[in-house]
């Protein structure tokens, strides 16, 4: 019996390394909505201490300024800041607004003045953190910041939809309620009492850059187990045409196991298995354009085993080296 060579073990080794690393991986990008929720809670309060700092610079402009000027003397400081940073600020003498950093999310908020300094709102087409701050008596003014958490529109396309803001980190499908039904799911403001639940159908939700990084070391792993496939059958079957369709039959076991399991995950998480973007069929090897992408790679190599194989010998010549 021929002996194995050592660098069969070694690949077999590294391959069985990359896909215990890649599985192990995959297992840390679960995250449920209770982990999802504290994210979006730190990064809210990051906005918040950036909507307090504009408002603290605005009050103390104000004892030296009038609201007038302030368009002049902070423009493209804050003028930028909800295109930015998603916040807007205004500043009210009585029930007059006398000055707007933006006016997309442009309503009266005069109306929600004498209400909590710090609440959830929904206005014309969204949902804001509205926070409100009052000068002292003597000038007398109101200043409020709009942080926009998620736009509502009635009709959405490919430019308007109605996801959370982007630096929320909170995936598609994800809901937001008010009243609050279950505290663990709620977004709380750094200043006042919680604004928002989160709610989500579909479980636990994978990073899609880690995924990617999954199934690129998974890759790794399947082109190793294949290399050390192809040198363990080399090494037992020195006929050509026998090693081939061996070889050949091996890869279809192999694929049919992978497509009938969907293993690995991680591939069926990616987005060239997103029947959302690239939709599907109902043949079971080429459902998807991960599948055909992967088995049109094996049949390549296949057909390239097949073109090696030396010519001018007839295959019945070579059935009689058996």
């Amino acid at each position: 019996m021929k002996k194995l060579p050592f660098k069969l073990y070694v690949i077999f080794s590294c391959g069985l390394l990359c896909a215990l690393f890649s599985y192990f991986l995959s297992q840390s990008n679960n995250y449920t909505t209770k982990e999802l929720v504290a994210v979006a809670e730190q990064r809210l309060h990051a906005k918040e201490d950036i909507a307090k700092s504009h408002l603290d610079l605005i009050s103390n402009a104000l004892r030296e300024t009038k609201p007038n000027d302030l368009f002049v003397k902070y423009n493209g400081i804050i003028s930028d800041l909800f295109k930015n940073e998603g916040i807007a600020v205004y500043v009210y003498s009585n029930d007059s607004l006398c000055y707007w950093s933006d006016n997309q999310p442009a309503v009266d908020l005069f109306a929600y003045t004498n209400e909590t300094d710090v609440q959830l709102i929904k206005i014309r087409n969204g949902w804001y953190e509205y926070i409100k701050q009052k000068t002292d008596e003597k000038l007398n003014y109101t200043l409020v910041a709009l942080i926009s958490i998620k736009p509502e529109y009635d009709f959405e396309n490919r430019y308007l939809n109605n996801k959370f803001s982007k630096w929320l980190q909170l995936p598609e499908n994800t809901k937001l309620i008010t009243p609050i039904n279950y505290l663990d799911h709620a977004v709380k403001s750094k200043f006042g009492p919680p604004l928002f639940e989160v709610y989500r159908e579909d479980g636990l939700f994978k990073s899609k850059s880690s995924n990617t990084y999954v199934c690129f070391i998974y890759i790794i792993a399947c082109m190793l187990f294949l290399w050390a496939l192809f040198l363990l059958l080399k090494t037992k079957i020195q006929n050509d045409i026998v090693f081939v369709v061996t070889f050949s039959a091996a890869c279809l076991v192999i694929r049919s196991l992978m497509i009938y399991f969907k293993v690995p995950t991680a591939f069926y998480n990616a987005s060239l298995y997103d029947a959302k973007i690239f939709a599907n069929a109902s043949s079971f090897y080429f459902s998807y354009l991960g599948d055909v992408l992967i088995n049109s790679a094996v049949i390549f190599l296949i057909a390239a085993l097949i073109y090696k194989v030396p010519k001018g010998v007839s295959i019945q010549n070579k059935f009689l080296q058996l």
